[in-house]
């Protein structure tokens, strides 16, 4: 029982502060100058991505204007208009390398493949250098993406990705103390474990570690296993009555956390850590114990 009950306490705690995302790295001032401002989108250079983009931003973003422009006109747009925030995603490059192995005679000798994670950022105009150095220390917010959602249906992802940093944003009463790596990991600012259990849980089969009398037994509540792009859908569908797993990746898959988002409008109400091993019925003990702690 012992082991079992920190297990659950270790899936609140994720990885390194210097590196994940899903957090403002700002003050409350900030995000207040920047909702006065105009946020320059530049997160591609296809023309139908960027038409996406325009429709995701027009339904989600309520901080303030906005301008979508494509990647490769960013640089020349900074110089000729004031714009103080840039919203855009920094490739992160990781390099894997394979050991030599020998098979009898056969020599397989090392290769090395390049990979990469991606993260959304706001970045302060005077900053916008950091975007083409893949670094992002000055970013106001960091989101990396869930790959999978991704790979199905880039909308529903950047959906996923601008709800995210909007419902911060927008959040009424945000003050300071709640913004921050630790202090938003510990307590996300719009964090209700109560309201999971009030709608159907939807985990994709590629996330979870399906055994189905354990889960009934550590979850009472309606949940289903389904595909991502099933997940999408609902996304794009704006489902009130959803809320759903997204599985979120950094570093090459090295560094991982997971968040239950609403499909209506991706308020994340409870993140857990990934700790190397699938969503399984440990995560939703976890999940029903936060809910029965909330008022």
């Amino acid at each position: 029982m012992k082991s079992k009950n920190i297990f659950i306490a270790s899936l609140l705690i994720t990885a390194s502060a210097n590196s994940f995302g899903q957090f403002a790295y700002c003050s409350t001032a900030d995000i207040e100058r920047q909702k006065q401002s105009t946020t320059v989108v530049a997160v591609s250079n296809d023309d139908a991505f960027n038409k996406t983009a325009e429709e995701v931003m027009a339904s989600v973003w309520k901080a303030g204007k906005y301008k979508v422009i494509k990647t490769s006109e960013l640089a020349a747009y900074l110089k000729i208009t004031p714009v103080n925030y840039v919203m855009s995603y920094i490739e992160l490059e990781k390099s894997i390398t394979t050991n030599t192995s020998h098979y009898g005679t056969d020599m397989i000798t090392s290769k090395t493949k390049t990979s990469y994670s991606k993260m959304l950022v706001i970045i302060p105009n005077r900053k916008t250098e950091e975007i083409k150095k893949r670094e992002f220390e000055s970013s106001m917010f960091r989101c990396f993406i869930d790959p999978y959602l991704d790979f199905v249906d880039e909308k529903a992802e950047f959906t996923r990705e601008v709800s995210i940093i909007n419902n911060i944003y927008m959040l009424p009463g945000l003050a300071d103390s709640q913004l921050g790596y630790m202090k938003m990991m510990m307590h996300y600012p719009t964090a209700d474990a109560k309201k999971i259990t009030t709608k159907e849980l939807w985990m994709a089969e590629n996330d979870v570690k399906p055994d189905d009398d354990k889960m009934k037994g550590a979850y009472p509540f309606p949940y289903k296993i389904v595909t991502k792009k099933e997940i999408a859908a609902a996304i794009n569908a704006k489902r009130k009555d959803i809320v759903y797993l997204a599985h979120i990746v950094a570093d090459d898959q090295k560094q991982e956390i997971y968040a239950i988002q609403t499909a209506e409008n991706n308020e994340i109400l409870m993140l857990l850590s990934c700790s190397g091993v699938p969503f399984d019925n440990r995560h939703l003990s976890a999940v029903r114990n936060a809910a029965s702690k909330t008022k």
